[in-house]
């Protein structure tokens, strides 16, 4: 049974986090080790303890500094997995039994394996839908398919396909780009569309979601720009185009959900729209 390092982000071992400390606990693949990375280990070791979820398979790491950013702490844990598979988990993310043994030996076998995923209310734990459909049973992603999903999928990695990390100074789409890295160099990808693994996302008011599309307007022209000056680490021109083709529609699309919440053009909003 090959090891699966699960690399975890955390600023502080709260309730979702337990909640996905415990689904992988109840992995039936039981040869994992969690990597969880954070600015005070020592808080995480002892609320784990307190509430009966350590475990020998977790290990803790600091990020290199305070408030270093999620992708730091990602990159941070990933120099130190020492698995022949690498997962990466969030808190707000809850793993079903069967997903390690039913993902390593796809990822195995394609170089990259993933599930589908269903997204669930927070408050009401209702599941608002899947990122993909059910049938069929499983589908083998190329570059052109994998660029026609919306949703950012969660996928095990074989450690052969991962010769890079996640860039640090981008903000979103920093999960796509370090799968679309992943994919160019595994050639194509694996999805089980059985759900084996859940996303708690939270009802946003009004004022977030503008907030949230302004932080997105900004964070899709950096990365259009640096994709200009030095590719994005992508090595192959068919990936930089498609780079770039996904970040131009997915700031497109964004710029259209503004307008269509605000009733302005994008261009309009201001600062002084978060407090609407």
């Amino acid at each position: 049974m090959p090891l699966v390092s699960i690399v975890f982000p955390v600023r502080a071992i709260e309730g979702a986090a337990l909640r996905a400390v415990a689904s992988l606990r109840n992995q039936t693949h039981e040869n994992w080790e969690l990597l969880i990375v954070s600015d005070d280990d020592r808080s995480c070791r002892r609320e784990l303890a307190r509430r009966g979820c350590d475990d020998g398979r977790i290990r803790f790491i600091a990020s290199p500094f305070p408030d270093a950013g999620p992708n730091v702490a990602r990159n941070t844990g990933l120099h130190q997995a020492r698995g022949e598979f690498v997962a990466l988990m969030d808190a707000n993310d809850r793993y079903h039994p069967e997903r390690l043994a039913s993902l390593v030996p796809l990822a195995s076998d394609h170089g990259m394996a993933a599930d589908n995923v269903n997204i669930v209310e927070i408050d009401s734990g209702r599941c608002l839908r899947t990122v993909l459909p059910l049938e069929p049973t499983i589908v083998v992603l190329d570059l052109e398919r994998f660029l026609c999903i919306d949703d950012p999928l969660s996928f095990v990695f074989h450690h052969s396909v991962l010769r890079h990390q996640w860039d640090e100074d981008v903000v979103l789409q920093d999960d796509s780009l370090f799968m679309l890295r992943a994919l160019e160099r595994a050639g194509e990808a694996v999805v089980l569309t059985e759900p084996l693994h859940d996303h708690f996302i939270a009802r946003e008011g009004i004022s977030a979601r503008l907030t949230r599309q302004r932080r997105a307007e900004i964070a899709y022209t950096y990365c259009l720009h640096k994709l200009e000056i030095n590719g994005l680490g992508f090595w192959t021109e068919s990936f930089r185009q498609a780079a770039g083709n996904m970040l131009f529609h997915k700031r497109a699309l964004s710029r259209a959900y503004t307008e269509a919440i605000s009733g302005r053009p994008a261009g309009y909003l201001s600062w002084r729209d978060e407090g609407d």
